[in-house]
């Protein structure tokens, strides 16, 4: 456990300083797509588990008597 605290501070630490030598102009630009593909990826897994719900295939455990059904 203190071997992943130790290297997360270095990780972390690493990207501050390497974070700190580049423009805040690009840092902006990259800040905008950063927050468009979380919000992209928030959203297909939100659809995803919607449609599944509505679509998803028939499930072993779910199925009773005839088994004719799984695929």
């Amino acid at each position: 456990m203190i071997n992943s605290l130790i290297i997360t501070l270095l990780f972390t630490t690493l990207c501050q300083w390497l974070l700190n030598r580049i423009a805040v102009q690009t840092l902006r630009e990259y800040n905008r797509a950063a927050w468009a593909a979380i919000v992209i990826v928030f959203a297909e897994i939100l659809l995803v588990n919607v449609l599944k719900i509505f679509w998803g295939r028939m499930r072993f455990r779910n199925m009773e008597g005839d088994y004719s059904l799984f695929t």
